[in-house]
């Protein structure tokens, strides 16, 4: 922020006034490298120090630091730690320092607006357009799989034997990459006109929640289906792979495991929605202008992050290193404290090439 700016320069300033010509070159060296030192130390705590008092290290990312647009419409990450953001119809990768855009000038293939992604088995990225084209981006490359339909598709998930499976408002399809005829799954289920509650657990399962709130898992030998409050109340858990559903208990809402055990519970107080439980046990709720964390044996909120845009309710997912990344108009990230000051870089896997990044 702009106090940290002015501690820098201060510093700046006063390693311009010291005598450097009398210092033999290794002080010289020793004494830039500590100043310096000190000095990134200043700014980093100045800038992390607000977001300390509710115990996590907040940051976002807007237009003016290369995200495509404010429209953010679906994120997602894939198992090399790139995250990737649907933003006013443009796709966009970022690796925690720059935003790459995928357009019709670097990647022929897009030529529609892109509105909806999902992490797929590996680093397989799926893309699917406004024209219900769907795309896999691998290798470093997007490549087209099946071509603009007219299945009216609002989502697409794959579980973890492969098969991909496309979500549109009044049924659930198997979709076939090698052509052919689609088969549904679930016909005549009304998924609703709002965003759709899906994903793959932790056994490799792909689920989603109607709009009755009923919490569905597709495919062979699937479990006996079972209901929520309302079609938005489901929690996941990027560590453990378990999903939550909620049910009420006078003035508390109880986050349950499959197995009927309350997790958690918490208030209600106005709107809101649970949305993940994140590796430390802490639960994720979305109100109308902020995002309250819970923990077990607590019913009112440890911490309480704003939203950029209160009444948006962004989507909410756990990062592979534990930061919670929120969307609205921003792309906002909240890690916990303690986490180092100075964020940690991460080499991700990608055909033999290891750019930095720093998602933490």
């Amino acid at each position: 922020g702009r106090d940290a700016r002015a501690a820098a320069c201060l510093a700046t300033d006063r390693l311009a006034g010291l005598p450097w010509g009398g210092m033999q070159p290794v002080t010289r060296r020793l004494l830039w490298l500590a100043l310096s030192a000190a000095t990134l130390g200043v700014a980093t705590l100045t800038r992390n120090a607000s977001a300390q008092v509710s115990g996590y290290r907040v940051e976002s990312f807007t237009i003016h630091d290369g995200l495509p647009s404010q429209a953010i419409t679906d994120v997602t990450e894939t198992s090399d730690g790139y995250l990737w953001i649907a933003a006013g119809g443009i796709l966009a990768r970022f690796d925690g320092y720059l935003f790459r855009a995928y357009t019709q000038a670097n990647t022929p293939s897009l030529v529609r607006r892109v509105h909806h992604l999902h992490a797929g088995i590996g680093d397989t990225l799926w893309i699917l357009d406004e024209g219900n084209a769907v795309f896999a981006h691998a290798g470093g490359t997007v490549v087209p799989i099946l071509p603009p339909s007219d299945f009216d598709l609002d989502g697409l998930i794959q579980d973890g034997d492969g098969t991909l499976y496309g979500l549109g408002s009044g049924s659930v399809w198997r979709l076939h990459r090698g052509g052919g005829t689609h088969s549904e799954v679930l016909p005549r289920i009304s998924l609703g006109v709002t965003r759709i509650r899906s994903g793959r657990n932790g056994s490799g399962r792909a689920w989603i929640v109607d709009s009755n709130a009923v919490l569905r898992e597709l495919g062979a030998n699937a479990r006996r289906s079972r209901r929520t409050l309302f079609p938005a109340a489901v929690a996941t858990s990027r560590s453990t792979g378990e999903l939550y559903t909620l049910s009420a208990r006078g003035g508390l809402r109880d986050v349950v495991r499959a197995t009927g055990d309350v997790v958690t519970s918490f208030a209600e107080a106005g709107t809101y929605f649970p949305a993940i439980l994140d590796r430390d046990g802490r639960l994720w709720v979305v109100s109308a202008a902020t995002y309250d964390v819970f923990e077990r044996g607590r019913t009112e909120p440890v911490a309480r992050i704003p939203s950029p845009e209160p009444g948006a309710a962004g989507m909410l997912f756990e990062g592979e290193s534990g930061c919670v990344w929120v969307t609205e108009t921003v792309l906002m990230k909240a890690c916990r404290v303690p986490f180092s000051t100075i964020p940690l870089s991460i080499t991700p896997r990608t055909n033999g090439k290891r750019p930095m990044k720093r998602l933490m």
